[in-house]
């Protein structure tokens, strides 16, 4: 989740900003799946068919720079965070809902998903560094589509997310920094421009022949009303789509700028607590007044506000006990004193 590239004299600013505005869409994301009305489904459709996939990218683009792969490092650090916001997630459905507390392992807490995620791709870190990078692109490829159409991967232990974006995680963790000279040239940021512009159109029709289910991988083959063969198909119509605007948002976004920058260190902590900020509104809906387009206008610019404030040093300080394990290691004297991630 962190932007950090371990190994450089410091950090990279066009990571952290690019993380940042990634980090903004996804809090709209999740304002837009509160919200009701057509102008909240197509921006939510739209901006569903790249985030998620650019974040992921992004997720293995970073882990590519971290210094020694340890497996019990990789599960605390993340399955920490996971267990108290777990935690957290459960006692306010429990308490806005009136009802007992609950905790099912198999059913993830909202949000909570990609720090699952995110553990089972790093674990699978050397096995993908070990397969050339042609073979390892097609395996994970043939991971995503294979489990689009088997009938025990949905949303039980979040195992059709995992295996879904997978590919992305690969592409980031493989990807070669003598690419970006192309990346972020003028000339692929001119055709970027183009896409992400024609992408708004697209979605609008194109929202009728797939469904934005089908692009967030939490649903089994018999839940979307596919066959297995039709299940592949369309997994494999949506990586395309899902990739091709996914770079086309990251070779826009790849930009020194400081506030956003400042969001980007602080993914973790936003990305933790915008979903219990905004938890009332996920179990009830949004407020009547969070309609239309200047509904979605609004959202957006409340989604940036509210990623911003997270992302300040005192909310980063304050709050990261409950998201980092190192804090309790170094206060206890296990581990030598860091900066928070």
């Amino acid at each position: 989740m962190t932007s950090t590239i371990a190994g450089r004299d410091g950090r990279d600013g066009r990571v952290d900003s690019a993380t940042g505005v990634l980090v903004i869409l996804v809090v709209f994301g999740h304002v837009l799946l509160t919200m009701e009305g057509a102008a909240a489904a197509a921006a939510r459709f739209w901006v569903y068919t790249f985030h998620v996939p650019a974040f992921v990218f992004l997720s293995g683009y970073v882990t590519r720079y971290s210094r020694a792969w340890s497996a019990p490092k990789i599960i605390t650090r993340l399955m920490f965070p996971y267990i108290v916001f777990a935690l957290i997630q459960r006692v306010l459905e429990a308490w806005l809902n009136d009802r007992p507390f609950e905790l099912k392992p198999t059913n993830i807490p909202w949000t909570l998903w990609y720090l699952l995620a995110l553990m089972v791709w790093r674990l699978t870190v050397p096995l993908v560094r070990r397969l050339p990078m042609g073979w390892a692109l097609a395996v994970s490829v043939g991971v995503s589509i294979v489990g689009a159409a088997l009938p025990w991967v949905g949303s039980a232990y979040s195992l059709g997310r995992i295996l879904g974006f997978f590919p992305f995680f690969v592409v980031g963790l493989l990807w070669r920094d003598e690419w970006w000279q192309w990346a972020l040239s003028r000339w692929a940021r001119a055709i970027a421009t183009v896409g992400i512009v024609l992408s708004v159109p697209w979605a609008l029709w194109f929202r009728g022949i797939i469904g934005r289910e089908e692009f967030v991988f939490a649903r089994r083959p018999d839940q979307l009303g596919l066959a297995p063969g039709n299940a592949m198909l369309h997994r494999a119509v949506v990586l395309v789509i899902a990739a091709t605007l996914a770079l086309c948002v990251i070779s826009l976004a790849m930009r020194n700028i400081a506030i956003l920058a400042r969001i980007g260190v602080a993914t973790l902590t936003v990305y933790l607590l915008h979903a219990v900020v905004l938890f009332p509104w996920h179990l009830d809906g949004a407020p009547a007044w969070l309609t239309g387009i200047r509904g979605v206008a609004l959202a957006f610019a409340l989604s940036a506000v509210l990623a911003w404030i997270l992302a300040s040093p005192p909310v980063v300080a304050a709050t990261r006990p409950l998201m980092d394990i190192r804090w309790w290691e170094t206060k206890f004297g296990r581990a030598p004193a860091r900066p928070a991630p």
